[in-house]
């Protein structure tokens, strides 16, 4: 049984959700939100079993169940809270309300959890981040009022897929988490948050001064947002280190303004067709001193603009994780970031050949290039959950040097 008051899942595995392993790789993604969830599961049936005692006047009793980072399922929480308990048993349990889609159209589930916030005379709720997925307006808000009820400092939201309408709308549902005030994550994710209305302008313009409004704000997710040319008068002002803006249609103007962004360190541009707009950047103009990864998969580099984005990248001192997924380059040009001895670097590059031959042999010759440039540098490949999509005429390989040999 655990003899320390505070019992945090984050403790037991502080790298389950920051693992480099993560970067590029969705099974391993999954997969540490699998081991999260039956964690998560494991302790409440250790306290519903009484093995973990939550008894006052017990000096080795554990006072506060920490979950934060970790999915609880509302299943869980009914089945502590049916649970038999005495008065004697009180436990603060501090979690992250996450509604998937999964339980979306059922009003009584949405009202199980608005009724779960309230605690019980055993179980004080304390709510650090809330994540919500294309959740409707009304039962939203309420969601947002009651986990605030149980902490003015919740430091993450997540109001993705909500799939707005207009501007009005826009302000309406931001504005209901303006009470955060300590928010350092948040995620607007798949949001349709800007358009062409004559009201986009201003729109961007009231969208920058209420991110400026989180003073703590560091990590922020844009993804899936129509962000051409937007990128500049929306973020401007903002000191992150995190932010992603997947899938955004970004433009050259975008990209001039996010290499003067020089407090990021993880920074995701994949899914945007970004591959020809480095040819219009200068080296000596990037002020990403700060980023040590750095997200290009799918973003349409090509053995013609390579020379441009590795100039680029040789331009970021303290880059050390790179992902390159779902990009055609040459062998040489796979070599030549393989020697630039980043601790973490991920390929999925189609071969690109000029031989013509008959029988080609490109594609061995230049698997065991890279496989010997590879060992020569020191990398370790892992297993990565692209390989099952393998042939003959592509590179896939997810590679790593110290610290991160494991």
């Amino acid at each position: 049984t655990w003899t320390e008051p505070v019992l945090s899942l984050q403790s037991i595995f502080p790298t389950l959700k920051n693992s480099p392993e993560l970067v590029g790789d969705m099974h391993n993604q999954v997969q540490a939100t699998r081991v999260g969830c039956v964690s998560v599961a494991t302790l409440i049936q250790l306290v519903i079993q009484k093995v973990i005692s939550i008894l006052v006047k017990n000096s080795q009793a554990v006072k506060v169940l920490d979950l934060t980072g970790f999915p609880v399922l509302r299943s869980s929480l009914e089945e502590l809270y049916e649970a038999s308990f005495s008065v004697k048993e009180k436990l603060t349990i501090v979690l992250d309300v996450c509604i998937p889609e999964s339980e979306h159209g059922n009003g009584r589930r949405h009202s199980n959890w608005i009724q779960l916030l309230n605690g019980t005379k055993n179980f004080e709720l304390k709510v650090q981040n809330i994540y919500c997925s294309s959740l409707r307006e009304p039962v939203r808000n309420q969601v947002i009022a009651r986990a605030l009820r149980t902490n003015e400092d919740i430091r993450g939201v997540m109001l993705s897929r909500l799939n707005f309408v207009d501007w009005p709308e826009v302000k309406r549902t931001l504005s209901s988490i303006q009470p955060c005030s300590k928010l350092s994550r948040l995620d607007l994710s798949r949001n349709n948050m800007f358009d062409s209305s004559p009201n986009d302008e201003a729109g961007r313009v009231w969208v920058n001064r209420f991110l400026k409004s989180f003073a703590h704000l560091a990590r922020l997710d844009l993804s899936h947002n129509l962000l051409s040319d937007r990128v500049g008068q929306t973020l401007q002002g903002l000191n992150l280190n995190y932010l992603n803006l997947t899938a955004s249609h970004l433009v050259l103007g975008d990209l001039q303004s996010l290499v003067n962004m020089n407090s990021l360190v993880h920074l995701d541009l994949s899914q945007n067709n970004l591959g020809d707009h480095f040819s219009d950047l200068f080296p000596k103009t990037n002020m990403l001193v700060n980023l040590e990864i750095l997200e290009l998969e799918q973003c349409s580099l090509s053995p013609n603009n390579f020379p441009f984005v590795f100039s680029f990248l040789q331009s970021c001192p303290s880059l050390k994780i790179l992902n390159l997924g779902y990009n055609t380059l040459k062998i040489q040009q796979i070599i030549q970031l393989i020697e630039l001895r980043l601790e973490v670097l991920l390929v999925f590059s189609q071969i690109v050949c000029d031989c013509h031959a008959n029988e080609c042999v490109c594609f061995a010759e230049g698997q065991l290039l890279v496989n010997n440039s590879l060992s020569s540098v020191g990398y370790q490949r892992k297993t990565f959950d692209k390989e099952s999509l393998s042939s003959s005429e592509f590179i896939i390989f997810k590679a790593f040097l110290a610290p991160y040999n494991m």
